[in-house]
């Protein structure tokens, strides 16, 4: 993760040079490590993936049961989307982005949502 000094994860910072020369290496390190799945917290979803969607809810739709649940489990790549309060409103089970294979997103939601 880029942060600024003051611990922003967001911001001006990410359009400096400096922030450009970390995101090259954050790119080469993934590349190298060619990981199965990558992590973001809501901000991040929302800022850079769904654009603060509000989600549409079904309200008869049935409970769902404790425990978890992933769609797709032999997925290429998985998006894990950190979601504590259940506001990310996504309008596809897939996340396209940059030279990255096609990840199969998976909300970590909390009980409470």
């Amino acid at each position: 993760m880029m942060t600024s000094v003051d611990g922003k994860i967001t911001g001006p910072f990410l359009e400096t040079e400096a922030a450009s020369n970390v995101n090259e290496e954050y790119e080469r390190t993934n590349e190298i490590y060619n990981p199965q799945a990558w992590l973001c917290g809501r901000v991040t979803t929302d800022e850079n993936f769904t654009f603060y969607r509000i989600p549409d809810l079904d309200d008869n739709a049935p409970m769902v049961p404790d425990g978890d649940y992933v769609a797709i489990d032999d997925a290429d790549m998985y998006y894990i989307s950190v979601d504590a309060s259940g506001k990310i409103g996504w309008t596809s089970n897939t996340l396209h982005y940059a030279d990255r294979p096609v990840a199969h997103i998976v909300e970590v939601l909390t009980e409470g949502v």
